[in-house]
Parts: structure tokens; sequence; C-alpha cells
């Protein structure tokens, strides 16, 4: 799943859900000014809430700024590091036991087999949720670049 962000300027960006999340936080964390609560909550779905012209290009202008400064890749560096702290979670697949019962049938007869569990590779542990949201610097760039370019946008 995805969100298409649609420029009111026919102009266009999409972020995948694992991408957009952060992107949006990050934003908001940034530009309270900018983006309301209302509005940061809104563009958490796809359901056609967005910015317009003059709030878009200001945002824009700000990540812009803030790209030139290093502050963009310091964010990155900081969350990365806090990322890499976080615990692991329990694999819920196997409900960390690392393994997954299975029924094998032979002779007419059902008798259970036990195999490692592909989710977590038998560990009974996977990486913290967290972590499947990456924030990435380029896709900072992109979707400034689309803000000042967009007229506003709608995400969809």
């Amino acid at each position: 799943m995805g969100m298409d962000v649609r420029g009111k300027n026919d102009k266009y960006f999409r972020a995948n859900c694992w991408h957009w999340r952060p992107l949006w936080d990050y934003c908001y964390q940034v530009a309270p000014h900018i983006i309301d609560e209302k509005t940061y909550n809104a563009c958490q779905f796809n359901d056609g809430k967005g910015l317009d012209a003059i709030k878009a290009d200001k945002l824009g202008m700000f990540l812009i700024n803030l790209l030139a400064s290093g502050e963009v890749e310091k964010y990155k560096a900081d969350r990365d590091k806090k990322l890499a702290t976080l615990p692991p979670r329990l694999c819920l697949a196997c409900n960390g036991s690392g393994t997954i019962a299975s029924l094998v049938q032979h002779d007419n007869m059902y008798d259970t087999k036990t195999n490692p569990c592909k989710t977590c590779n038998g560990l009974g542990l996977r990486d913290n949720w967290e972590k499947s949201y990456p924030f990435k610097v380029e896709v900072v760039d992109e979707w400034a670049e689309f803000l000042i370019e967009c007229g506003g946008f709608e995400v969809w």
C-alpha cells in the first residue's frame, strides 16, 4: 500500500506506507507552524486531505533549508542510532518458540511435524517494528521539490 500524493498542478509524488509515515512524521515534527495537528493526522490516511499551495510551498522551502544546513542528515543519523538500540520483539508467527507445527499426511493419517519458523528463522524474535519504517534524506529532497512545484496537494 502506498500514498499517492497528487499535486494540484498535475505533479505527482508516491511513497509506500513504509516511507510515507516517517517522512510525514518528520515534516510535522520540524514544521508544526505549517502543518496543524488535524492535517497531520488526516494525511496519515489516503482520503484526499493535504496542504494548500501556500503551505505546500512554505513547507518545501523550509525542508530545502533544513537539507542545505545538514539538519535532515543529522536527524537521520540520530534516528538510526535510536532504532539500533530498540530491543527485538517476540515473533508473533511462532509466539516466540522459534518453531511452527504443521500437519503431515501419510497413509491416511496425520502427524505433527515441527519446523523452524520461517518468519524469525527459528529465533523466536524479530526486529522491532519501528525499524520497518526507513527515513531517507533523498526522499525528503524529492518531497521538498514536489512541494514547491505542486500547487498544493491531496493524499490519496
